[in-house]
């Protein structure tokens, strides 16, 4: 019998590919009849290539569609099987002569891809299996890895028990194991060898099916004909799956790598679930979309979150076309598919296949980190340095010599209080409570936004479960030395030399602006020079990781620090959360590849800032209001622009010693001396970056909140100029070490660096500013109020504590207090700016201010009405306003005096009844919105847990387990922070790192 064989060869903008599979296919040893090409390149190049190796006719399609190219294909050839109809999606009744042998000749399609590259005897020996049984129609090469063929990237495809698409021999070295294996459930279309009766007979391959399901559809459709699909072990092909790696156009595809095997999955599911499930799937894809998001996140793989869920909403609106892949499938099937299901991945094969991806590898982390060091310094001599850990380098020495040095912060009580802070609540329920709360329990009742620094609070006092507020005093205490540990360990991008990150991380430490917040108690500023060299380390190292395979496992881990981190910054401080942003985006634009990663880091900080942000620009149209610090108002004196970049003036504010701060200069001298370095442009874009920081500064400073009384404060703004240009003076010390024989530059060296540590030692031991009259800060045990107000809340009441001051211009002023007391938590800044608008002209604060001015004049009115529809329990006079009030309330009937507490004169409301409208705690705290930010805050903790890095093996090119998460998106190339890649290894060497990176 004779046989003929047609070659289909379809290209894809893969010109040099093209060519070594074009030279493998002319020479094969059972020489082919017929050539096809099928070209979908935008240019002429691969079309050049089909001519030199004078293949015609060539066939130009702009369509990306696997099926259509095959048919479009297979539609030129010559074979008796073959009419124009194929290229069409024709459903006509099948012609029962069809399958008859005609002429006793058999015609066989051998489909390639421009990256498979067949050895020399593949064609004769899958023709020699097929001579072997009369029902094998659909034969599959052993697929090699074309950059290693020792290594199988696929010999055979199934599906697992679930529909997931399962590689049965996936990235194993090639040791003849698997040389016995045959029947299969699907092959790979790379190499497939398809009897062209099997093919007119199923209609091609199916037009509705993604490309990435299209061979495993016509494979199990060939199935359930009756045919055998087989794999001939010794028939191979070395290819380089470039679609599977993401080294196509993205129009090949449609989608993303993972989107569209996810896709893939979901069109298998549809085609080949029973009837009765189908619908019930397709509706829930939505559903099942949002949960596999979820997972994802969950399982620390938050780059296929996104492509989990739009793969669902695709396979929702396009179940129709589903449909029509259901009728294909019924118009050839002889056979059940529950007979093709022993065929499919077992429990076992998938579990085994998931051990071994989950193997640990050693992390490599340290040597990638140094070598970004040596780049980022320009230091070629870098590598060779030893690189100390904290602990070695003297870290913890330093950490203690701080804490000792802020023996003033040490509390003497529970609370600390004092500047814009106050005490907490003792119960760490209510404190979690307030964050995200939609109702405030001020005054007489707000519908509003919580601060979203309550939620900073609430994670803070989670540290301290017991007594929350002892957590917030220990935090000023550990300010310095937390802030110089997160310094020490972001300056390892800078320079690893123990003594220069020790020096720059001090000096940040004792920088004079958070000096003078911890002595003036701006609680926003202390977390933000605290958390941002956290940050910076976290963004740093999520770059890094980007870039090898070994710590790609804690990629996700990094996403999650990265995220929570700005999110607690921009909390402390929303103007820092808003140039922190413009720096992220200039971030993302000079590393679009690692943009999918990116994306995620300033995600919660905007579901946490969203719906305080607009509530403040829509509803009160007070778009400036965003960025007033939180906690109590604290003024801020005017600063010039240079006091300001430099940090000097919040110091000498406070301590009023100019020249004990004379290090910011030396830094910002080195910071100088930097652009004279290989890494002037790192050094440049830091001192801008420092400018605009100091520039933000200088503008908010001269914010005036009307409705708090105050001036906005830099001091938080300080913290982003400061770590800039350390960041650059760090590139300066590399410079000056480097430049350190020459006799000059070594005498400027030495004398920057001694004055700068000369400054600082002498403040150290000096302790000038540590006086108690610019200290701010005291300690209590907490309370707002009288001892027996407090009892009764503690009881369930929920009377409010009447407030009445005499103020200095003989005016009075009146609050209401809830029973529990004035809390940290219960500060809003939106009920401020609301009561400075229209809130206190609404109808009911009109009646309290009535009852305010009826108390003080003791006109003799019944005022037990009003207090009780006000729902005041006790009114409360601080002692320097009481010689006034006392006796205008003794005289009032409805009041009963209690006597001096240690807040002020108390007086009791007779009678009074609790008459506030029983709502639920939970229901006052607990909204929409708060949900929506809980389970944002969840996730990111989730991926901030640290997870084992995970084994991926190089040169492999299947990513059909479907619980693989190395797809092409997370593999990222190497960091470029500035205008070079951070490996110091030879370009040809880092090109070849990048490829098996992307493997």
């Amino acid at each position: 019998m004779s046989v003929r064989v047609t070659a289909v060869v379809i290209s894809h903008d893969q010109p040099e590919w093209l060519s070594k599979t074009l030279a493998a296919l002319i020479s094969q040893t059972r020489a082919v009849d017929e050539i096809i090409a099928v070209d979908t390149s935008k240019g002429q190049v691969c079309a050049e290539v089909f001519r030199q190796f004078a293949i015609s006719p060539i066939i130009k399609r702009s369509d990306t569609s696997f099926a259509a190219l095959v048919a479009a294909g297979i539609a030129q050839a010559t074979s008796i099987f073959t009419t124009p109809n194929l290229a069409g999606d024709s459903l006509a009744p099948l012609n029962g002569d069809l399958d008859k042998k005609v002429e006793g000749q058999h015609t066989w399609y051998w489909l390639l891809h421009d990256d498979s590259v067949a050895e020399p005897d593949a064609l004769e020996k899958m023709l020699a299996a097929a001579d072997l049984s009369p029902s094998v129609a659909l034969l599959g090469p052993k697929q090699l890895d074309a950059a290693n063929p020792k290594i199988i990237v696929q010999q055979g495809l199934t599906l697992t028990k679930l529909g997931g698409i399962f590689s049965i021999v996936d990235d194993e070295l090639d040791q003849a194991q698997h040389d016995g294996a045959d029947d299969v459930l699907a092959i790979g279309s790379a190499g497939a060898l398809i009897r062209a009766d099997l093919y007119r007979r199923l209609q091609g391959f199916d037009r509705h099916a993604p490309n990435l399901a299209s061979d495993i559809d016509f494979s199990i459709r060939a199935r359930l004909s009756g045919y055998r699909v087989v794999v001939v072990p010794s028939a191979r092909i070395s290819h380089a799956t470039l679609s599977l790696k993401g080294l196509r156009p993205r129009r090949w595809l449609r989608a993303a790598v993972p989107t569209a095997m996810r896709r893939a999955e979901i069109h298998l599911q549809l085609a080949y679930l029973p009837a009765a499930l189908v619908w019930f799937y397709a509706l829930a894809l939505p559903l099942n979309g949002v949960v596999r998001a979820l997972v994802s996140f969950a399982t620390k793989r938050p780059a296929l979150a996104s492509g989990q869920f739009a793969a669902a909403i695709w396979g929702f609106a396009t179940v129709g076309a589903r449909l029509m892949s259901r009728r294909k499938i019924a118009l050839s099937r002889t056979v059940s598919l529950k007979a093709l299901w022993p065929l499919r991945a077992t429990w076992s094969s998938v579990r085994n296949r998931n051990r071994i991806r989950q193997a640990h590898v050693a992390d490599d982390f340290a040597d990638q980190q140094t070598a970004a060091i040596a780049q980022i310094a320009g230091d070629s001599r870098g590598r060779h340095v030893a690189n100390k850990h904290f602990a070695a380098a003297g870290g913890w020495l330093v950490f203690f010599a701080l804490l000792i040095s802020s023996w003033q912060f040490w509390p003497t009580n529970a609370a600390a209080t004092g500047g814009s802070l106050s005490a907490m609540s003792d119960n760490w329920l209510a404190l979690a409570g307030r964050a995200g709360a939609s109702w405030q329990n001020l005054g007489l009742g707000f519908a509003g936004p919580s601060d979203p620094f309550n939620w900073l609070l609430a994670g803070l006092g989670a540290l301290w479960f017991a007594t929350p507020s002892f957590a917030l005093a220990l935090a000023i205490l550990l300010a310095r030395s937390v802030a110089f540990a997160g310094a020490w360990f972001a300056f390892g991008f800078t320079s690893k030399r123990a003594w220069v990150r020790n020096a720059l991380a001090l000096a940040y430490a004792l920088w004079p602006s958070l000096l003078a917040a911890q002595y003036q108690v701006r609680i926003g500023a202390i977390f933000t020079w605290m958390l941002l060299p956290w940050l910076v380390l976290a963004v740093a190292k999520l770059i890094a990781n980007s870039a090898g395979t070994a710590a790609r496992g804690r990629q996700s881990s990094w996403v999650g620090l990265s995220g929570i981190l700005f999110a607690a910054v921009a909390v402390a401080s929303p103007a820092v959360g808003l140039i922190a942003l413009l720096a992220w985006a200039v971030l993302c634009l000079c590393n679009l590849k690692r943009l999918k990663v990116l994306l995620w880091v300033p995600t919660l900080a905007i579901t946490l800032l969203a719906p305080y942000a607009w509530f403040m620009a829509v509803v009160l149209q007070k778009s400036l209001a965003i960025f007033a610090d939180p906690g109590l108002p604290l003024d801020s004196a005017q600063n010039s622009f240079v006091e300001i970049f430099l940090g000097s003036a919040l110091a000498t504010e406070t301590h009023g010693q100019t020249w004990l701060f004379a290090w910011p200069v030396c830094i910002a001298l080195l910071a100088l001396a930097a652009l004279l370095s290989s890494r002037a442009l790192v050094a440049g874009a830091l001192i801008a970056f420092a400018t605009v920081a100091a520039s933000a500064g200088y503008v908010f400073q001269n914010i005036w909140f009307a409705s708090l009384a105050v001036h906005g404060s830099s001091a938080s703004l300080t913290a982003l100029a400061a770590m800039a240009l350390l960041l650059a003076a760090g590139l300066g010390l590399e410079l000056a070490v480097s430049k350190f024989k020459r006799a000059s530059s070594g005498f400027v060296t030495v004398a920057t660096i001694a004055a700068a540590v000369a400054s600082m030692a002498f403040f150290g031991i000096s302790q000038a500013p540590a006086t108690a009259s610019n200290l701010a800060l005291s300690f209590s045990d907490g309370r707002s109020l009288p001892a027996l107000v407090l009892a009764e809340a503690e009881q369930g009441s929920r009377l409010r504590v009447l407030e009445i001051t005499n103020r200095k211009d003989d005016s009075y002023s009146a609050r209401f207090i809830s029973a529990g007391g004035s809390r940290l938590e219960t500060n809003s800044t939106a009920y401020s700016f609301a009561l400075a608008q229209n809130l206190a002209s609404s109808e009911p604060f009109v009646q309290a201010n009535a009852l305010v001015a009826n108390l003080i004049s003791a006109n003799g009115l019944k005022l037990s009405e009003a207090l009780a529809k006000a729902n005041v329990g006790y009114v409360l006079v601080p002692t320097n306003s009481a010689l006034e009030l006392s006796a205008s309330l003794n005289s009032v009937s409805e009041l009963e005096p209690i006597g001096q507490t240690e807040f002020g004169l108390l007086w009791r409301v007779r009678d009074a009844q609790d008459a506030s409208r029983p709502v639920d705690s939970f229901m006052q705290s607990w909204s929409i919105t708060k949900s929506v930010q809980l389970a944002a805050i969840l996730i990111f903790l989730l991926l901030a847990i640290p997870g084992a890095p995970k084994r991926r093996a190089k040169n492999t090119g299947a990513i059909f387990d479907e619980n693989d998460e190395d797809f092409s998106e997370t593999d990222f190339a190497v960091a470029d922070f500035a205008d070079t890649d951070y490996s110091s290894a030879s370009s040809s060497s880092r090109d070849q790192d990048e490829v098996e990176g992307r493997n």
